[in-house]
């Protein structure tokens, strides 16, 4: 995917420590209907906890304004003893859309990116889950396309 001037490069989640189980959704990001394309990276910087541990990391579109959220980005699963992680998603809505009829998924969809519109508004969700002591540090970047 190349990326041209009108590209913008925005901080969806700045760095974040998850010292606890829970699921959280962060700032929403608006302004974003002039863009087609995105290219995105999850990027952890310290899994320091146990094997057990888990983190999810959901990008959420919402069809009505914030009221309703729903995933269209699923990271890979980050595993508790992993270390440093950089995972890369990439999405456009120049595509048929790949899921045009599903129930709302709120931090449910399987890892990969339904492609297709995603409106003016996002925002990143993390579902941490623990088998000991959790501790993440990530951060999420965007670089978006305009149309």
């Amino acid at each position: 995917m190349s990326f041209d001037p009108g590209s913008r490069v925005l901080t969806l989640q700045p760095s974040t420590n998850i010292t606890a189980a829970a699921s959280t959704a962060g700032v929403v990001t608006t302004g974003l209907g002039r863009y087609g394309r995105g290219l995105f990276m999850l990027d952890v910087t310290d899994a320091n906890t146990a094997a057990g541990d888990t983190l999810d990391v959901y990008l959420q579109k919402s069809p009505d304004g914030g009221t309703t959220w729903t995933d269209f980005v699923a990271f890979t699963q980050v595993l508790g003893n992993g270390g440093a992680i950089k995972h890369i998603a990439e999405w456009t809505e120049d595509v048929a859309v790949t899921d045009d009829m599903h129930a709302v998924e709120d931090a449910a969809l399987s890892a990969g990116v339904n492609q297709g519109p995603i409106g003016d508004r996002i925002r990143v969700k993390h579902v941490g889950a623990e088998a000991d002591t959790i501790d993440f540090t990530f951060s999420v970047t965007a670089i978006f396309n305009e149309r």
